[in-house]
C-alpha cells in the first residue's frame, strides 16, 4: 500500500504519537500568530480609547459584539436579556476604561465585566422568583388557617 503522509497522519489513532504533519504545524502557527495580531490590534486600540479616541472605542465594539454576545447568550439563554447585557457591558467598559491595565489583554478584562454583570442578573433574577414563590406560599398558607378558623 502506499499511502501519503497527509493520509495516514488523519487516520492515526488518536492515542498515537506520531509528529504532526506540516500542513497541521502551518495551520497552527498561523492561527497562533492571527490571535497575536488580533490581541495586539485590540490592545493598541483600547489604548487610543483610553486617550480619549471614540473612532477606536467604536472598533472595539465591533470586534467583541459577537463573541461577548454569544458569551451572554449561553449565560441567560435569552435573546433579549443578552443584549441588554450586551450594552451594559460596552457601557460600563467605556466608563472605566481609565481602570484598564495594557499589560494584560483586553478582551480579558471586557469578557470578566460582561461575566459578573450576567452573575449579578442571575443573583437578580434569583431573589425575585424566590419572593414570589414565598408570597404565594403565604397566602396558601392563610387560606389554608382561615378554611380551618371558620370551621369552628
Amino acid at each position: 500500500m502506499n499511502y501519503s503522509a497527509s493520509v495516514v497522519d488523519e487516520v492515526a489513532p488518536a492515542g498515537s504519537k506520531a509528529p504532526p504533519s506540516a500542513r497541521v504545524a502551518e495551520a497552527a502557527a498561523l492561527g497562533q500568530a492571527e490571535k497575536e495580531a488580533r490581541r495586539a490590534e485590540s490592545l493598541s486600540l483600547a489604548i487610543a480609547a483610553q486617550s480619549g479616541c471614540i473612532e477606536s472605542f467604536e472598533s472595539l465594539v465591533g470586534q467583541f459584539e459577537k463573541p461577548l454576545y454569544h458569551f451572554l447568550l449561553t449565560k441567560t439563554r435569552n435573546h433579549h436579556q443578552a443584549e441588554d447585557l450586551l450594552q451594559d457591558t460596552f457601557l460600563i467598559t467605556y466608563r472605566k476604561l481609565d481602570r484598564f491595565n495594557p499589560a494584560y489583554p483586553f478582551s480579558s478584562w471586557i469578557f470578566t465585566i460582561a461575566n459578573r454583570l450576567a452573575i449579578s442578573h442571575y443573583r437578580k433574577q434569583k431573589s425575585w422568583v424566590e419572593e414570589v414563590e414565598f408570597r404565594s406560599e403565604e397566602r396558601r398558607v392563610g387560606k389554608e388557617c382561615r378554611a380551618r378558623w371558620s370551621a369552628y
